[in-house]
């Protein structure tokens, strides 16, 4: 049976569980990888399991958006840097200016003829757009991205609370790593190897061990683990351990309601279109017409600067209409509510 010192190790490291960053998260992949999990895995009924999707969520059902002058250009030449120029693949800021430059080499000529083409291309997208907004298959996936915000949103405050923790000790795997990272991403990188190729090699290296050496690591990771206990323990009595209660609590609490809205709200009307997007609507075409080439982000940010500028008087009929559709929208949702579904 254990000890009450070993149960209550135990029950401090579970209430700590959640402070893991996410260098330590990494570790604890690396360290299944170095005891022979780092191939494909079959289940217990000898199917291969299907691979945990990660990342932002994608709508592969959506209507896809036509590319923008720039981005015809530029994709297709990522692409062949990438083979041309490989050490552009770890350095985004050089990618970003091989390819603004490739960009300034078009001619104005070709640039117009791009705009005038994906000027068509975006006539016919904009209306499938607004019917697959409608769907069932839409709102799948709007509730699938507040679920991905929740998560992403949880993991950001975990690791910034982490900071003010003690640090969680590493396993065995963990220090050996640790030792020898610099070294192999030097090694693997210089032979033209992918930062997957690096916990390849540690692990590797790790298997190669003597028995005795692995047990001297483990050691070490065994003590650094008691004296995390005892400032885990004085951590607890902190003001910042309250303050990380509370705050937890309060995005939990969230959170759940959140999780709660996207089964109950599953079948609830459409929200309404707001003034800002009834007038990024109208103007969006003219906008692109004097920004040629500019991307969607570029178009946005300024359609909201115009927005911004407009006068109360120019701003009053888009606000109205929108009042109109809020109101359509109460009207539905009042009758969602009587349902059984809410």
């Amino acid at each position: 049976q254990a000890s009450s010192s070993e149960r209550a190790q135990r029950s401090a490291m579970m209430d700590g569980e959640e402070t893991l960053t996410v260098s330590e998260g990494v570790a604890r992949a690396e360290a299944k990888g170095a005891d022979g999990e780092t191939g494909t895995q079959e289940g217990t009924n000898g199917t291969v399991p299907e691979k945990k999707k990660r990342g932002r969520p994608k709508d592969l059902n959506a209507p896809k958006r036509p590319q923008t002058p720039k981005a015809k250009v530029t994709m297709p030449a990522r692409d062949r840097l990438k083979t041309e120029r490989p050490e552009l693949m770890t350095d985004l800021k050089a990618m970003f200016t091989a390819l603004n430059e490739i960009w300034e080499q078009v001619s104005q000529e070709e640039k117009d003829r791009l705009q005038k083409e994906y000027e068509e291309e975006m006539e016919i997208w904009k209306p499938k757009w607004e019917a697959y907004k409608k769907t069932d298959s839409y709102k799948e996936f709007c509730l699938a991205k507040q679920e991905y915000k929740d998560k992403k949103e949880k993991k950001k405050f975990l690791k910034a609370e982490s900071k003010k923790a003690p640090k969680k000790p590493r396993p065995g795997y963990g220090i050996f790593s640790d030792e020898i990272r610099n070294r192999v991403k030097e090694e693997v990188m210089g032979a033209g190897g992918s930062m997957g190729d690096i916990g390849k090699k540690i692990s590797e290296e790790w298997n190669a061990l003597s028995e005795t050496k692995k047990a001297e690591y483990q050691e070490m990771a065994q003590r650094q683990k008691e004296e995390f206990m005892i400032k885990f323990a004085e951590y607890k009595k902190t003001q910042d351990w309250k303050d990380f209660q509370l705050k937890k609590a309060k995005m939990d609490g969230r959170h759940a309601l959140n999780a709660l809205n996207r089964t109950t709200y599953k079948d609830a009307p459409t929200k309404p279109t707001n003034a800002f997007s009834l007038f990024k609507a109208k103007h969006l075409k003219q906008v692109m017409e004097e920004k040629k080439g500019a991307s969607a982000g570029e178009l946005s940010k300024i359609l909201g600067e115009k927005w911004k500028s407009t006068s109360p008087e120019e701003r009053e009929p888009f606000e109205t209409e929108a009042g109109k559709l809020k109101e359509e929208y109460n009207q539905k949702f009042a009758e969602f509510k009587r349902q059984k579904a809410y």
